[in-house]
């Protein structure tokens, strides 16, 4: 059995019998009002822009650090910032504009015997549950663990990585806190 098939491309139709039939748009052409009479005036002020907010603070790489139970994690390197306050002195980033920001934190895990553990983000040194991280593993073991989550945050939030859980011999290091207003 032979089958044709013909095709018919958009210039073979009529091309009033495509689409709505609906009456034809004029352009948009409008005269020109009259030019105001006088001089010109002052040019005014130039707006603020939108100035970005931001923050990460980090730890050295290749420095590692025991995972110790209830502690934070340990920050050395403020990174580049903007509308918010490093401070590697205590571990945390201060929040200083209320808005909606991306929260992402990182670490490098190496475990030396049967490990696991649990991060947690804390705000106000209050444990954010729903915001954790977990990580186990055998002798040998190097693994990244790491989430970002959207918050609304309030000026004067002070953001920590809180090592909640540690079971077994681990050390991390590499670790990252970073923070980026988003609206």
């Amino acid at each position: 059995m032979s089958e044709q098939y013909i095709i018919l491309h958009g210039p073979a139709l009529e091309p009033d019998l495509i689409g709505p039939t609906l009456p034809p748009i004029p352009p948009s052409i409008f005269p020109t009002g009259p030019t105001g009479i006088g001089i010109t005036g002052p040019t005014g002020a130039t707006g603020l822009g939108i100035l970005p907010v931001f923050g990460t603070i980090t730890s050295e790489i290749g420095i590692g650090f025991s995972a110790v139970v209830n502690t934070n994690v340990i920050f050395t390197i403020p990174g580049p910032v903007s509308g918010t306050t490093l401070n590697p002195v205590d571990n945390s980033i201060t929040i200083n504009t209320t808005g909606v920001y991306s929260v992402s934190f990182s670490i490098v895990f190496v475990i030396q015997a049967i490990s696991s553990s649990i991060l947690n983000l804390t705000i106000n040194d209050s444990i954010q549950f729903a915001i954790e991280s977990r990580f186990g593993g055998g002798p040998g073991v190097r693994a990244t663990s790491a989430r970002t989550d959207l918050l609304s945050l309030n000026q004067g939030d002070v953001l920590r990585v809180r090592i909640r859980e540690a079971t077994g011999d681990i050390i991390y290091s590499n670790a990252s806190l970073v923070v980026s207003k988003v609206d």
